[in-house]
């Protein structure tokens, strides 16, 4: 590796970038630059090579990757989010733009709860700097736009802190996408480092146990709009109140997948065994469908099908390429598509599935959930959330407990509103208590 490389792969591996105090610093200063012993360097200049390399390093060869993965992350999910005005990113207008994408209303509807889940890859001496190094964010402000969410307390427990963010935050955004952002790993949804907390509260401490939980910003399962007397956001203690549409319920689930990336041809087998169960109405919104419940987004999104089909002619069996290729819609979009790359599908339907499982349930859906789920978990759309979850019944009637988010193909943008207003479905809304 050229010597330039190696000093910019020193610079990247340093513990400072990975640090969540850092990450505030840089957020909320108007001028920045970076001191390496006797050297100094406009911190912006950091900030363009980590988005550069970011962009370009797939088409670079292997002796020039640099650690730049946490720069990135900090530029696109926290510094663009987190300048004012007078941000040291608007001095140059490639960084400038980059905000101004960012911050975009169509891009920053999850707000604080964003910043909050990125703190996540970051590291932190005490476990409550991943909510206190943040309470300087612009939207970080209780239910009276001024006074921060929580007030700074080292005192207290950490799991009190949480359980109090959670709460305001709630309060102060009136929406429930901090939901999406609850991460459980035992199929119990008993961790010995929750200490008790409710099962709807975050920690923002513990290290991202799936990729992509953070909704995209055109999921919109169960809308608020037109429904805002449905809308319930109530905390008493450690209950939450909400109003949901229970519409369904998991009967069958895989085991949770491997994040071996070289398992993604087994992860396919099983997802389609589930999938192809429901009946074919619409073939062309079939197989769009089917491709999605892979990847949930997708940076090209119009090569999907294609990116696809090419994964699975190089990677799976000839019998299971075969049959999708019989599939005039499918081979279409392989014949057509200029833009075609089987290892764009293959890095983002590997990092996506990992330790997550697939579906099927007593209504004939299919979808993807979280590795803590299992059959008997009620599928539900609480109104104020982006993504339809998974709950788990309790003893008392209307009592659940957090599973997590799910993917359902089908029922992202709304379409369970449309079903409720056609009176097509066989349940109405309901207040229910999260614990």
């Amino acid at each position: 590796m050229p010597d330039e490389w190696t000093a910019v792969g020193k610079l990247f591996e340093r513990p400072w970038f990975r640090r969540v105090w850092v990450l505030q610093e840089i957020g909320v200063a108007k001028k920045a630059t970076a001191f390496c012993g006797g050297l100094t360097i406009d911190f912006s200049e950091i900030a363009l090579f980590a988005q550069f390399h970011h962009s370009v390093k797939k088409f670079l060869p292997k002796r020039t990757n640099v650690a730049t993965y946490h720069s990135y992350l900090a530029l696109a999910d926290i510094w663009a989010r987190f300048g004012t005005v007078g941000s040291w990113m608007n001095g140059d207008p490639i960084l400038k733009a980059i905000r101004e994408f960012w911050v975009a209303p169509e891009r920053s509807a999850n707000g604080i709860v964003e910043v909050l889940h990125t703190s996540r890859f970051f590291q932190a001496t005490r476990d409550v700097d991943h909510v206190y190094g943040f309470l300087g964010h612009v939207e970080a402000k209780s239910q009276d736009g001024k006074s921060n969410l929580i007030e700074v307390d080292y005192k207290r427990p950490t799991e009190e802190t949480y359980l109090l963010l959670a709460t305001q935050l709630l309060l102060s955004t009136r929406s429930l996408r901090l939901l999406c952002v609850v991460q459980h790993w035992h199929e119990d949804l008993v961790d010995a480092e929750r200490k008790g907390l409710p099962s709807w509260v975050p920690m923002f401490h513990s290290a991202p146990l799936y990729e992509f939980l953070i909704p995209h910003s055109s999921y919109d399962a169960s809308p608020a709009q037109g429904l805002s007397n449905n809308v319930v956001i109530s905390v008493d203690g450690r209950a939450l109140t909400v109003a949901a549409l229970i519409t369904d319920s998991v009967t069958q689930i895989s085991a949770p997948f491997s994040d071996d990336e070289q398992s993604l041809p087994q992860i396919l087998y099983h997802g389609w065994e589930y999938y192809k169960r429901i009946p074919v109405r619409d073939p062309d919104m079939y197989y769009t469908r089917l491709c999605w419940l892979f990847v949930q987004v997708y940076d090209l999104p119009s090569s999907l099908q294609a990116d696809f089909m090419a994964y699975c002619q190089q990677y799976c069996s000839t019998p299971f390429y075969q049959h999708f290729l019989s599939v005039p819609q499918l081979a279409k979009a392989q014949s057509s598509t200029a833009n075609i790359s089987a290892h764009r599908f293959a890095s983002r339907a590997s990092e996506y599935c990992a330790r997550r499982r697939v579906f099927f349930t007593e209504e004939g859906l299919c979808g993807m959930a979280l590795r803590p789920a299992r059959k008997g978990d009620k599928v539900a759309f609480i109104f104020g959330c982006p993504m339809p979850v998974l709950l788990r019944p309790s003893s008392e009637p209307l009592v659940f407990r957090f599973v997590g988010q799910a993917q359902i193909p089908g029922l992202m943008r709304g379409q369970i509103l449309k079903m409720l207003r056609k009176g097509s479905l066989r349940t109405h809304p309901q207040n229910i208590v999260l614990t």
